[in-house]
């Protein structure tokens, strides 16, 4: 069985290193395209490792740097990650919910009412 705790923190890392890096531009492709096959452990929450959630939201606004008219297969790397990201993730503004309910995880009354984001609720 995969463990996404020690699999999703150092790709993480590596892609926050990689995305200014402009000497090294293939290695932003590989490591959008590790990242996009992991999605659903980053975004899925469960009992043995619920932070990949907080990743989420970072992730998706760092990577729209990929979006690069002059460079086509990093833009479609990137496109396939958010695309990739956004069907397994329900966008909702829960800011005002959580005054009005006792019962939502921790990951949407961080992102809602702290950020006052968009909270990535998933399935």
């Amino acid at each position: 069985m995969l463990r996404p705790e020690l699999i999703v923190p150092p790709i993480v890392e590596k892609l926050f290193a990689s995305i200014d890096n402009t000497n090294e531009p293939h290695r932003f492709t590989s490591i959008m395209t590790c990242l996009t096959r992991i999605t659903r452990q980053l975004v899925r929450q469960t009992p043995g490792y619920s932070q990949g959630q907080t990743y989420v939201l970072p992730l998706i606004m760092s990577v729209l740097p990929g979006i690069d008219l002059n460079d086509f297969k990093k833009t479609l790397v990137t496109l396939e990650f958010l695309n990739t990201t956004f069907m397994l993730i329900t966008c909702v503004d829960c800011s005002s919910a959580v005054h009005i309910r006792n019962d939502l995880t921790e990951v949407i009354v961080y992102f809602g009412f702290d950020k006052k984001l968009l909270s990535l609720l998933s399935f």
